[in-house]
């Protein structure tokens, strides 16, 4: 008797599957401005066959006419001469109407190694305004090229990428992992306070600078004649009181 498969495996082989869907490359967008394409891009009108299939993803303004009445046509290729020509996009429905979305499949066409440019045709008088035109197939990346302005009548009308940096794709969060499975946080240890900073220790009082003081006047001539007066009368009557 066959058992059942765990719980366990049956979570790990549905994460499996959501990471196989979230993993689909979403395709980059180019919004630098159209132009007609250039006098020296050669242009063969004669497919050759491949082993590579491409999807051509066409979105309509709903400012387009409601009904289109013309044709359109895709061209694009790599710096390597490969290159896929449709010249009228045809999926057996009416296309190309207001607000309209309509996918193409481009079965045995030469392989692409990265699409350089890309250019539409419009043959047709109705003022056709696509929103965008994705591309995608096998080994490329997808592109998605932003128009957004009418198409001018009987010219090829588009992209050159051989001097345009891809941007960035974009970032994404990854799931958190199952508590489960995951190790355990390391502890956490309280935050000590930082140490107080040490001061340097106050400078002395300032004491003031007292000035020196003035040296003692000398005394006068007069001064000096009174004193040898006082000096012969203490002699004099030293003498008379030794004779008495």
């Amino acid at each position: 008797m066959e058992r059942a498969p765990s719980p366990l495996f049956l979570l790990l082989l549905l994460l499996s599957s959501l990471a196989v869907v979230c993993s689909a490359v979403e395709p980059a967008p180019i919004t630098v401005k159209p132009d007609v394409a250039p006098a020296s891009l050669p242009i063969d009108y004669i497919q050759e066959v491949g082993s590579c299939s491409y999807e051509v993803t066409v979105a309509t303004s709903c400012a387009s006419p409601s009904i289109f009445t013309g044709e359109i046509g895709v061209l694009f290729g790599d710096t390597h001469g490969n290159q896929i020509i449709e010249k009228e996009l045809s999926n057996g429905d009416k296309v190309f109407d207001s607000c309209n979305t309509d996918s193409f499949v481009l079965k045995d066409r030469p392989c692409s190694v990265q699409i350089s440019y890309l250019y539409i045709y419009k043959d047709g008088a109705d003022d056709w305004v696509p929103n965008s035109v994705e591309i995608s197939g096998s080994g490329i990346k997808p592109l998605l090229f932003i128009y957004k302005s009418s198409i001018p009548r009987n010219t090829w009308f588009g992209y050159d990428l051989r001097q345009y940096t891809f941007p960035p794709p974009p970032s994404y969060d990854p799931a958190p992992p199952l508590p489960w499975l995951s190790s355990p946080p390391p502890p956490s240890h309280p935050l000590l306070p930082p140490p107080e900073p040490i001061l340097p220790p106050p400078p002395p009082p300032h004491k003031p600078v007292l000035p020196p003081p003035p040296p003692p006047t000398p005394p006068s001539s007069s001064s000096k004649i009174l004193g040898q007066k006082w000096a012969m009368a203490s002699v004099f009557l030293g003498l008379l009181t030794a004779l008495l």
